[in-house]
């Protein structure tokens, strides 16, 4: 356990000390507010337009027309696919790809730690203080921790942003489809989760290149089991409507997927209790197997300087290990 603190403690500092990490939380948290913030901004320009113009105040603004124009009717529409408004849909996509830049920016970085420790051999050094176990744990869970205090300010960005509209946003903050409290917490739930499910999982596959020309090679099965899940979440309301709908369900209860879908889903239609409870309970239960599996496999890898043991072969020399 002291091992795991040491390495924890020192990945997040190393973390910390990088600038594009905080130029990037910066330019993403101000791309956030601003977004939410654009109803304020349409409405001064209107009234600017109107008042030159020679218009009455008492004019309906166009806030107000967006409104009307949103005001969907949701009776009889339950469990649809597009049976809420359009700010939820784009809350839900802007979420997803959030997940999707988390993601795959700490796997980069992870990876490449990885791959400057194999080539200049200073793993050994690491092997010798700490145990494997260990190193993995520490280095992924220093990046997730970060990860999750970056989305909570991105989502409080957002928060604050639709709060600045006041009275001249299209919609409320209660009203934004599920855009509450419970939103939110829907969306940290399957994002803990799923943000070490792949993680842990390319950290894994990183450990088996053999020295930093195999970098490239690290992005293989788990990173395109990532790219196909999200692609056809974000796809799905291309398709007519029943079909999208009866898409979404079923990424939304599959592990490497609900992460994506399950927060898409919830801001755009009606979810049942039992459907997220039972995509929750899935997802939690493959994050716990896949970091077990991950530690067998970094520990089959971390050393190894020679041929590259191909991932289906650590997989099976894991799950024996098991």
């Amino acid at each position: 356990m002291k091992g795991f603190r040491t390495v924890f403690r020192f990945e997040l500092r190393n973390l910390l000390s990088k600038r594009g990490i905080w130029v990037a939380t910066i330019l993403v948290v101000t791309m956030v507010f601003f977004l939410a913030c654009i109803p304020r901004f349409m409405d001064t320009a209107a009234s600017s337009q109107r008042n030159g113009e020679g218009q009455e105040s008492t004019d309906t603004s166009v806030i107000d027309r967006l409104q009307e124009s949103r005001n969907l009717d949701r009776k009889g529409a339950e469990g649809a696919l597009h049976d809420k408004t359009d700010v939820g849909t784009a809350v839900g996509m802007i979420l997803m790809n959030i997940m999707l830049i988390a993601i795959t920016g700490y796997s980069v970085l992870i990876i490449n730690a990885m791959a400057e420790e194999k080539t200049f051999q200073t793993v050994e050094l690491l092997v010798t203080s700490t145990s494997p176990k260990s190193l993995i744990l520490g280095k992924v869970l220093a990046s997730a921790t970060l990860a999750v205090i970056q989305l909570a300010i991105v989502v409080l960005a957002g928060v604050l942003g639709v709060w600045a509209n006041g009275s001249r946003s299209p919609i409320s903050l209660a009203e934004a489809t599920g855009i509450a409290p419970q939103g939110f917490a829907c969306f940290f739930a399957f994002a803990i989760p799923g943000l070490l499910f792949y993680v842990f999982m390319l950290a894994a596959e990183a450990s088996l290149m053999t020295n930093v020309d195999g970098r490239a090679n690290a992005f293989g099965i788990g990173y395109t089991t990532f790219i196909v899940s999200y692609t056809i979440c974000a796809c799905a309301r291309v398709f007519p409507e029943k079909t999208g709908s009866k898409v979404l369900r079923v990424m939304s209860i599959l592990p490497c997927s609900s992460p994506f879908a399950m927060v898409l889903r919830y801001f755009t239609t009606t979810v049942s209790i039992g459907d997220l409870s039972v995509s929750l309970v899935l997802l939690v239960a493959a994050t716990i197997l896949v970091i077990k599996l991950s530690i067998q496999i970094y520990r089959l890898g971390i050393l190894n300087y020679g041929n590259k043991i191909s991932v289906f072969k650590a997989i099976g020399l894991a799950i024996r290990k098991n």
